[in-house]
């Protein structure tokens, strides 16, 4: 059960991370601008560090807690009161004191936060992208590497600065799920596979309380909403777009299951799935194996503007406001704009798939 030597992080990196962290001299508040079981891993982990070098830290996320997933593991290991909304961390009066680190994501500007402005001490993320080429400086730790799961990283710096798992271990049971719900095994790198293989061979996560939690979500609402996506979706090639109309916004999460299991069917390589949510804003979720469709790019020649969390070269998210579609009539404005939309996105992103 030894971890791989040569996926260590060097002694200069650690000694940096070490520096900037003991530095911070205040509270560390991390952020999470959205929530997912490779997100919530990592922020678990990240508190394990802090308390092992007696820094005080809390964890705040954006939006709202969405997917069945995520719920059922705030539950099952009890974590319900380890996460506060950010909400609750721009109303406090000593925010000024608060350092923050930033995990699973590295765009600083991202439309989640709201009006919140952050400079991160420390990011660590897996996805790099146009958003997130900011230069460390002497007192910042930036970590952006291209690998399936976030959490990967996160447990590469926790074995690095030699601190252990035992068996059992929640923490290492996170880790699992974040990293099995996060990447395929074709799309996994040399670290997510020696990662992952660590945490099972040397029996530290619990296989059973992980298998429980991807079987989470599979009930028959799951169920009824795939076969709904399989119906409305459009094919040209291997890329497939498809729609899910109006759902109410806490459901809105399942998007993002739903884009990952059609990804996996043979013949379809790429998913742009989305839905109209109830604060009138489009949600659009793309997987890609192949990173067939650059999302900033298709987002900003047809919406204006690249919003919400869209991510470089295929595989993101975004959240787009209606503020673009304006209804000729007050009782049809539903059925125009779903119809409208599911003309225009189909449309544009099939004819860009097929070039």
């Amino acid at each position: 059960d030894r971890f791989p030597g040569d996926i260590f992080l060097s002694e200069t990196r650690l000694e940096k991370f070490k520096k900037v962290l003991k530095n911070a001299n205040a509270p560390i508040a991390v952020i999470l601008t959205h929530l997912d079981p490779d997100s919530i891993a990592c922020a678990r982990i990240f508190i394990k560090i802090c308390e092992g070098y007696e820094v005080p830290a809390r964890i705040f996320y954006c939006g709202i807690l969405d997917d069945p997933q995520n719920k059922f593991i705030w539950n099952k290991f009890k974590l319900v009161d380890d996460f506060a909304p950010i909400e609750k961390l721009v109303a406090m009066k000593d925010i000024d004191k608060y350092r923050t680190v930033l995990l699973d994501s590295s765009a600083i500007s991202d439309q989640r936060l709201g009006q919140f402005k952050i400079n991160p001490m420390i990011i660590i993320d897996h996805h790099p992208s146009k958003t997130s080429q900011i230069e460390e400086t002497a007192d910042t730790w930036y970590y952006v590497h291209t690998c399936g799961a976030a959490v990967s990283l996160m447990v590469q710096l926790f074995l690095s600065l030699e601190m252990k798992f035992v068996q059992g271990d929640d923490l290492a049971t996170l880790a699992v799920i974040g990293i099995k719900t996060d990447t395929k095994i074709l799309d996994s790198t040399d670290l997510d596979i020696g990662v992952l293989a660590y945490l099972l061979i040397g029996k530290y996560a619990d296989t059973k309380r992980a298998k429980e939690t991807e079987d989470a979500m599979k009930d028959l609402e799951y169920l009824k909403l795939f076969h709904q996506a399989y119906a409305n979706m459009k094919q040209e090639g291997n890329v497939s777009v498809t729609c899910l109309g109006f759902m109410q916004r806490e459901k809105i999460g399942l998007i993002a299951r739903l884009a990952d299991e059609l990804c996996g069917y043979k013949g379809i390589d790429t998913v742009i799935m989305w839905a109209i949510a109830d604060d009138n804003c489009i949600y659009i979720k793309v997987r890609s194996v192949d990173n067939k469709l650059d999302l900033d790019e298709f987002i900003k020649k047809n919406f204006g503007a690249t919003r919400g969390g869209a991510r470089e070269g295929g595989k993101g998210a975004a959240m787009i406001p209606l503020d673009f579609f304006a209804p000729t009539t007050e009782t049809d404005s539903r059925e125009e704009l779903l119809g409208f939309l599911k003309k225009h996105i189909t449309s544009k992103v099939l004819k860009i798939s097929s070039k």
